[in-house]
């Protein structure tokens, strides 16, 4: 739940009603709807100008921890504060990302339509340091790389995703005969 503090202090935060609370999210956060921006944006006016200007606290990070706070800007929107003192978002939070970003996010997870020439290597950079392997699982708060979305892409097409209704699996042959056909359709 979203709390309102006076402009840089969080130590007299006070709840926000619930229903001005699902219209900043609803406005504003990672899944916002264009319908909800007018409600959002009353929100943001009202608190803005109360006083000497208020801030968001958001308390997704848990008790005890410096909360990170959005910024009413331009009576219109907020902004997430991520210079220090105040802390980035937890990553379940409705506010860990922008609208836009989550958008890019997912797109990651889209499947390619047939036919589409699928570049498992972007644009080479000068000097580029090699990354550290990092094992990650499956969520919207990250995107997928290109090489995952074809190899699920190929499971699927290749009928592996599914488990017959009694139980059975195909053997290790029948995978790979699988896959082998539905790489054909696959344009690398």
């Amino acid at each position: 739940m979203l709390r309102v503090c006076r402009r840089g202090e969080v130590g007299e935060a006070r709840a926000l009603t619930p229903e001005e609370d699902r219209a900043l999210r609803e406005a504003f956060g990672r899944f916002a709807l264009p319908a909800a921006r007018p409600a959002g944006t009353a929100v943001v006016q009202r608190y803005q100008h109360a006083g000497a200007g208020h801030w968001f606290a958001c308390f997704c990070l848990g008790p005890g921890v410096r909360p990170p706070v959005l910024v009413p800007v331009a009576e219109a929107h907020i902004r997430r504060q991520q210079d220090p003192p105040w802390p980035a978002h937890a990553e379940a939070c409705a506010f860990y990302r922008d609208p836009d970003e989550q958008r890019l996010v997912a797109r990651t997870y889209a499947r390619p339509r047939r036919g589409d020439l699928v570049r498992l290597v972007g644009k080479l950079k000068a000097e580029e340091t090699p990354s550290p392997l990092e094992l990650r699982g499956r969520s919207y708060t990250r995107g997928r790389s290109v090489l995952a979305t074809v190899l699920a892409e190929l499971l699927v097409r290749a009928g592996l995703n599914r488990i017959g209704p009694d139980g059975t699996v195909p053997t290790i042959a029948e995978q790979f005969r699988a896959l082998r056909a539905a790489a054909k359709d696959i344009p690398i």
